[in-house]
């Protein structure tokens, strides 16, 4: 009852920052009709949803990784359903933590005696996300300044101040699973977990090229979900270049992460609407609406689909598990 009263309150947060962001110009919808579906519109958005699953598909290689890593074989088929599901649960309820939760249930449930493993692989795939972010949003505000591209200067800092933040922070985690203090947090209770969960996390820190792999994947999912949110500039004729995509793009899909509405709904589009504005374009947040609807219908598409063909899936991660266990 609780949970259905935050989910209500949060939902009308984001309906509310969506009618602010339209009565105050950042969401205008009448782009879309001066600009009917053509041939080329319907192209760019078709274009679209391809590079939104082909971004949601290699997010699912990613937790492949991060769950062999821990020992814990699963078929990729059943990675991407659960990757897909979990992305689509983050961008409903409120927060993508939602989603970790739905993936950390499930997941738990194939490997029930290898669970500090999966919550490992979880957290590390939820901070490896917001890293590649970061990671993708200062490598292109460093080809910007090298291109010397128009873009205000504050705005270029956000990222790599960003990510030498959770550089330091990896470290920082790193070093405290071997630290003399763990032995000290104590063998029961929530030390315990704490205890227990860092120390599966440490298992990263051995095997740093298959970590670098990891965020490699990291950064190309978000570069191909960028490529989404420049369809959506192309069908909409938004005046912004391409490659400036990559340095506000990342920056406002951060707020994503949020918990204060839905999947971030309404904040994520405020930031794609300020951080254009600045560049002289008005269609920022329709742009982000528009990505976010993207990657949604094809969420939504691929869970149906998994639902018609669940028996398949099964044998896959049974074969899988099998695998992992030897």
């Amino acid at each position: 009852m609780k949970g259905g009263i935050t989910l209500i309150l949060k939902a009308v947060v984001a309906v509310m920052l969506l009618i602010a962001l339209s009565k105050y110009g950042l969401l205008n919808f009448h782009q879309f009709t001066r600009h009917p579906a053509t041939g080329r519109f319907m192209l760019l958005m078709c274009v679209g949803c391809g590079c939104a699953f082909a971004s949601l598909a290699v997010l699912g290689w990613r937790l492949v990784l991060l769950l062999s890593m821990q020992g814990i074989g699963i078929a990729y088929a059943r990675a991407f359903v659960v990757t897909v599901v979990g992305n689509l649960l983050g961008g409903l309820l409120p927060g993508i933590i939602a989603g970790d939760i739905a993936k950390l249930t499930y997941l738990c449930r194939l490997a029930p005696h290898r669970r500090r493993g999966v919550a490992a692989a979880i957290l590390f795939d939820r901070l490896m996300g917001l890293y590649g972010l970061l990671l993708l949003g200062s490598l292109s505000a460093g080809c910007a300044v090298a291109a010397r591209l128009s873009i205000l200067h504050g705005i270029l800092w956000l990222a790599p101040s960003g990510t030498l933040v959770g550089t330091l922070g990896f470290i920082g985690l790193f070093m405290l699973a071997r630290s003399s203090l763990m032995p000290r947090m104590g063998t029961t209770g929530t030390f315990a977990l704490i205890h227990r969960l860092i120390c599966a996390v440490d298992a990263y820190r051995n095997e740093p090229k298959t970590l670098f792999a990891v965020l490699g994947l990291s950064s190309a999912a978000h570069a191909l979900m960028v490529g989404a949110f420049i369809c959506a500039a192309g069908a909409m004729r938004d005046t912004v270049p391409p490659p400036m995509h990559f340095v506000l793009d990342p920056l406002a899909m951060l707020l994503n992460a949020l918990p204060i509405s839905p999947g971030g709904l309404g904040l994520a589009e405020g930031a794609f609407g300020f951080l254009f504005a600045t560049e002289g374009s008005a269609n920022g947040a329709l742009i982000g609406l528009t990505g976010r609807l993207m990657l949604y219908a094809v969420s939504t598409a691929v869970t149906l689909l998994a639902f018609l063909v669940p028996h398949g899936l099964k044998s896959l991660d049974s074969a899988a598990l099998e695998s992992g266990h030897k």
